[in-house]
């Protein structure tokens, strides 16, 4: 199985298994019937070899920084349900005032990618959602708690309410992100709350989920946070209850030791409070 995972063949693979013992004189693999498992010394190198890795990733992310410009360059992953908000103000303050330091925005559309993105060293920051401000292995700054919301139609006869208790929309059908992640917390908090939500759609873009629900495909949840950015007059924003709490927030590796990295975080939070 490991030979067809390397695209290889065994006995190209028990070659490189035995060269790589020879060189590093240790016993690495213990074999007992068809299973192969590690001994603490290969239990040792694979650790070693982890952290080897991390550290050249880190050192080829710090070195990009540097361009043929003569500016530094500092890579942002931005959630795209926040990309066109006021979010970003503070970069454009933080370009002005640093005019070495050259920005370049990634857009994410799930939070798979900009945590993926952090861990492979390819953003040095991220700007998205989490439901929690402790993650292991990452930095979490708050910017913003928030609750969800409920967005129906005008005609949808739950758009006369202020707030409703999310089990009176479970004959609702509901659009809901396309991203993995998003969608199972949405399914969670539905289920936990005695709520088996009716999926019509499913969609990557909160404009596009916006346009389904003007168009009476369904009824979706938004973030309060984004609601003058999406606000539009056929459609009604909802407060639910019980409140499902989301953080927009600030993110970066735990082990960053990059100062650009430091700096604008620094500059973008105090930006924030002002």
């Amino acid at each position: 199985q490991a030979a067809k995972k390397l695209f290889s063949s065994q006995s190209n693979l028990s070659k490189a298994i035995q060269a790589l013992e020879t060189e590093m004189e240790a016993k690495l693999f213990v074999r007992r019937g068809n299973r192969i498992s590690l001994t603490e010394a290969g239990r040792r190198f694979l650790e070693s070899s982890q952290f080897m890795l991390e550290e050249y990733d880190r050192l080829r992310n710090e070195l990009s920084l540097y361009t043929d410009t003569g500016k530094d360059k500092l890579k942002v992953a931005i959630h795209s349900s926040v990309i066109s908000t006021e979010i970003t103000m503070p970069m454009d303050l933080f370009m002005k005032k640093f005019p070495d330091v050259e920005l370049n925005v990634l857009e994410c559309k799930s939070n798979e990618d900009f945590f993926s993105l952090l861990d492979e060293y390819k953003a040095d920051v991220a700007i998205g959602w989490v439901d929690s401000t402790e993650e292991p292995g990452y930095q979490i700054y708050p910017l913003h708690c928030d609750t969800l919301k409920l967005v129906t139609s005008k005609d949808n006869p739950l758009s006369q309410k202020s707030s409703i208790h999310l089990t009176e929309a479970k004959d609702q059908r509901f659009i809901l992100p396309g991203d993995e992640y998003s969608y199972r917390k949405y399914i969670d908090y539905c289920r936990q709350n005695g709520m088996s939500p009716r999926i019509s759609h499913r969609l990557t873009t909160s404009l596009g989920l916006l346009h389904m629900v003007v168009r009476h495909y369904g009824v979706a949840f938004m973030s309060q946070y984004m609601v003058p950015e999406y606000f539009r007059p056929q459609v009604s924003f909802i407060d639910l209850i019980p409140a499902y709490p989301v953080n927009l927030a600030l993110i970066t590796r735990n082990d960053e030791q990059i100062q650009n990295v430091h700096t604008f975080v620094g500059f973008y939070l105090s930006s924030d409070q002002q």
